[in-house]
């Protein structure tokens, strides 16, 4: 028979105890903290997918902070549209109430306080920088120097002394570009050139006019003609900042759209920025490549086609057709039907 120690059987149980007291006291924690562990030691096996799973969470915070940044900037950049859209605006009313009233006393006044509030939005700056320089973000991309021996000139009278409108801009041709996620880049950057060259055309123009004859007083007809054509101009200028307005909007809503699951599926289904005000779809074909997706509880159709704003589309992108809008919903009904 073996015999067993007394001292032997006590530090047996005194073993016991402190091992149970051990699991106690990681179980107390872990229901305390709400972890399993605070270290991937805690995690044995399973550590490589939480250190995976980390990394992950890492680069899409990455995206959605750079998304926000980026929704950020195109509402300052919508600001600046809108400033510039409303002096063209105002620049044709001041012209029209001219024209109504027979005189132009106050006209040129107007007229330039109304191009310093558009030279002022394409100036505009975003945390220090300027939004339409292009890569040029140090400097004010519209830039009027001044007269030699006219210290009090108008910023009219400098637009009209330089060769050309186009002279007055400063920026380069780079487009702003912004990574959304792994997968689509978006140009975010407008270029001043491109957003004011026809208006400070028409503003030179008509400052030219002025130093031949003067704008002021009463109206004769042949300045009455000349300034209905400049009204014309100022309303097609007003147009195209707007539609800038609108693909800058368009950039905004994808951008969006990325960090923000309840409208990432409608961006998945429309035209990349600059966006289209009715956004267009390709017509269903036989043609395409149609594969079944293991969806639950129902599996559900995808398409995949070449020359679209995306590549690939899958209806579960929308699982109930009342939720979208009345051309997203007629669109799907026809891939449903073109499905095999």
């Amino acid at each position: 028979m073996t015999r067993v120690s007394t001292y032997g059987n006590y530090q047996s149980a005194l073993l016991d105890l402190m091992s149970a007291q051990s699991r106690m006291a990681d179980a107390q924690q872990k229901v305390n903290t709400k972890k399993n562990a605070t270290d991937l030691v805690g995690f044995g096996r399973g550590s490589e997918t939480v250190s995976a799973l980390m990394t992950s969470q890492t680069r899409i915070q990455t995206f959605i902070d750079t998304n926000k940044t980026v929704t950020a900037r195109l509402e300052t950049q919508d600001l600046a549209m809108d400033r510039v859209a409303d002096a063209s605006t105002a620049a044709r009313q001041a012209i029209a109430d001219a024209i109504a009233a027979g005189r132009m006393d106050t006209l040129m006044g107007t007229l330039n306080s109304l191009f310093m509030e558009a030279q002022d939005g394409l100036n505009m700056k975003h945390q220090g920088k300027y939004l339409f320089g292009g890569g040029v973000t140090d400097r004010a991309p519209v830039d009027l120097p001044d007269i030699p021996g006219q210290p009090g000139a108008s910023m009219m009278a400098k637009l009209a002394a330089l060769p050309d409108e186009s002279a007055a801009f400063h920026n380069d041709q780079l487009k702003q570009s912004s990574w959304l996620d792994e997968n689509v880049s978006m140009d975010t950057g407008f270029l001043a050139d491109a957003m004011g060259s026809e208006l400070f055309a028409i503003f030179r123009d008509i400052q030219l006019e002025h130093q031949t004859t003067p704008l002021d007083g009463k109206m004769t007809d042949a300045q009455k003609t000349f300034l209905t054509t400049q009204m014309g101009r100022f309303e097609a200028a007003a147009k195209g900042m707007v539609e800038l307005q609108a693909a800058n909007g368009g950039c905004r809503t994808a951008s969006t759209a990325c960090w923000n699951p309840r409208r990432r599926a409608r961006f998945r289904s429309t035209p990349s920025c600059p966006a289209r005000p009715t956004p267009t779809w390709p017509k269903p074909s036989p043609n395409w490549s149609w594969r079944r997706s293991p969806c639950r509880p129902r599996p559900r159709w995808s398409a995949s086609f070449a020359r679209s704003p995306c590549s690939t589309i899958c209806v579960r992108s929308f699982p109930r057709l009342s939720s979208a809008r009345p051309a997203e919903r007629k669109w799907l009904v026809d891939v449903l039907k073109a499905a095999p």
